[in-house]
């Protein structure tokens, strides 16, 4: 078999002649300038892609203008109280170290558009910078690294990732699985432990980075197990040392020993640390022990850090969301798409993440086999390990599609650059063009995630949803500034969105943590209407506010016919509520709550 490493010769340039001229920062700028025009009406619009965007955006705000470095709360939650956020500030740097300056020198609305446009343009290079570092690593010809950078933001999920506006922590996580993997693959003591470390930083953002943190190291502990090599032991070290020197920093001292599901907290450490300390004490084992020796040295290590971490944390260290409140896990949170498994997604999505399962295993083996260089073959052996498993976990938990993608991304550069030169030497014109299309199509998912989307059915909480939407029209919620600053009763989706474009304050955000709060709302407009009144009341509620386009108000209307949101689609009002008449028409829906003490009977609603 073919080295397909070799296939476009020592340069490259011999089949891709053009692409001597393009660099990372050409590129770089190039795919800067695509995402820009592609974007321009949202970043017009101030059109964000997700509620975590704009509570980034909250929240570093609200640090910038003197919140504590600890207290990560959302204040204008449920005031004074506030909404619990398991964020640390590590997630908020990026996006103040580019926002401080620019809003010394403009007004606060274009100056957070600006550096809500810049920081995932920042993250992309970052990103593109990583890919060239581990195609190196890979010792692939310089053209193949080249269409690695040029694929990279054009697959279905980076590209969305990397877009202005998208500022969320996903993006940052995928990155570090991208540097873990170039780490791991170039080997060595200092990378390996710098790999380490790198995991780390991802698991103080997110604990959703778990899987394959643990899964890499597991790599490197079964490589100790067959080869006897030690790469293991400056990974678990540098994940060990990072935790450590991390946590301290982003979490207060007051959380250090209290054991949570959703953080790296006092369990996890002490995991890592133990974990760390008994695999540096296998060193005592000679290190031409047999297999079996080192198997059996190893076998207590993940059942120790194991314990540690179930014990105190029970069955939450695996399922973080299993005390969350009933109402509000069926009605919200089993709807976030991007945290549920395949099974739950459209056709379209289905075929996104098999195809890039399905061509980084058979595109990765194919590559592993077809090496001849020995030191080579063992670098894409741990690429491809590291690619199947970032596909495996992408199964589970979709957003986990965009570090997938990213280390798919070499296997199919390899692929095209194999290919697509033989594809092109076809004499003749038509079928010249329909390889060179079928190898373009078939070596990456975006073709077949194209081809998939005209076949996509709604989501069942968007066929519940769809009798009730009353507008195909976007809501502005900078036209709440109209009002004086007020707290408004509102569903949860929106309520980041609106305070970052308004003075207000609302109930809740999409947190678990506050999942009483949740529950509130979503029994307020989806239960009984007898009792909603009481709960908004109970807020202290000035305005009830909703956005007739929106899929959660009609979602929350097809629960029950009984309910508030069932009245308010239908036109129709309780008296504890009026219509404010600036807002009479269009699709945001606006009705003051009137002082209490009169009765609860509906009434047509009033244009």
């Amino acid at each position: 078999m073919a080295d397909l490493n070799a296939s476009t010769g020592p340069t490259g340039s011999a089949n891709f002649p053009l692409l001597r001229h393009f660099g990372l920062w050409r590129l770089w700028l190039i795919a800067c300038a695509v995402l820009l025009l592609a974007n321009a009406p949202q970043i017009m619009a101030f059109q964000a892609y997700d509620p975590d965007d704009y509570t980034r955006l909250l929240q570093v705000r609200d640090w910038l203008a003197g919140q504590d470095w600890f207290d990560t709360r959302q204040y204008r939650w449920n005031p004074p109280f506030g909404g619990d956020i398991h964020w640390v500030r590590l997630g908020d740097l990026p996006l103040a170290a580019v926002l401080y300056p620019l809003q010394l020198i403009l007004d606060r609305t274009t100056a957070e558009i600006a550096a809500m446009t810049i920081v995932p343009l920042l993250q992309l290079l970052v990103a593109m910078a990583v890919m060239e570092r581990l195609t190196a690593a890979l010792d692939l010809p310089r053209a193949t690294r080249t269409i690695a950078l040029i694929m990279l933001p054009t697959f279905p999920v980076l590209l969305g990732t990397f877009a202005p506006l998208r500022v969320d922590y996903h993006g940052w996580l995928a990155v570090c699985a991208l540097a873990i993997t170039w780490l791991t693959v170039a080997g060595g003591w200092t990378r390996l432990l710098g790999a380490g470390i790198v995991a780390s930083i991802a698991l103080v953002l997110s604990l959703e980075t778990m899987p394959f943190v643990i899964g890499a190291g597991g790599w490197l502990a079964a490589r100790y197990w067959w080869l006897g090599r030690r790469e293991h032991e400056p990974y678990f070290l540098g994940l060990a040392l990072g935790s450590v020197a991390l946590v301290p920093v982003f979490r207060p001292p007051t959380d250090l020993f209290t054991p949570y599901c959703d953080v790296l907290s006092a369990p996890h450490l002490l995991a890592f640390v133990t974990t760390a300390a008994l695999i540096l004490a296998t060193r005592r084992i000679p290190a031409k022990a047999s297999r079996t020796m080192r198997l059996l040295v190893l076998l207590p290590v993940p059942l120790v850090a194991a314990a540690l971490i179930m014990l105190p944390l029970g069955i939450c260290a695996v399922r973080p969301l299993v005390h969350v409140d009933a109402l509000a896990r069926s009605l919200f949170f089993d709807r976030f798409i991007e945290a549920l498994p395949i099974t739950a997604q459209q056709f379209s999505a289905q075929v996104m993440l098999l195809s890039t399962a399905l061509i980084a295993g058979l595109g990765g083996w194919t590559i592993v086999r077809s090496t001849a260089d020995p030191r080579r073959r063992d670098r894409w052996l741990t690429a491809w390990v590291l690619a199947m498993l970032a596909a495996a976990v992408s199964l589970i938990l979709l957003r986990a599609s965009v570090a997938a993608q990213l280390l798919a991304v070499p296997i199919c550069a390899v692929l095209v650059a194999a290919w697509l030169p033989r594809a092109q030497a076809i004499p003749q014109l038509t079928r010249r063009l329909a390889a060179s299309l079928a190898c373009l199509g078939l070596l990456t998912p975006v073709l077949p995630t194209a081809l998939a989307t005209p076949f996509d059915q709604p989501l069942p909480f968007a066929r519940a949803a769809q009798p009730y939407v009353g507008s195909s029209y976007r809501c502005d919620y900078r036209q709440l500034g109209q009002l004086p600053p007020s707290r408004l009763f509102t569903p949860i989706a929106k309520s980041s969105e609106l305070m970052a474009k308004s003075p207000h304050s609302t109930i809740a955000g999409t947190y678990h943590r506050d999942d009483r709060q949740i529950h509130d709302v979503i029994q307020a407009f989806a239960g009984p209407l007898s009792g909603a009144e009481a709960i908004v009341r109970s807020y202290r509620s000035d305005y009830l506010v909703y956005c007739a386009s929106d899929i959660e108000p009609a979602f929350l209307a097809a629960q029950r016919a009984d309910s508030l949101a069932r009245m308010l689609v239908r036109g129709q009002l309780p008296d504890w509520l009026e219509p404010v008449p600036a807002f009479a028409t269009g699709p945001l829906k606006v009705y003051r709550v009137r002082q209490a003490g009169r009765n609860s009977s509906a009434s047509p609603l009033m244009q």
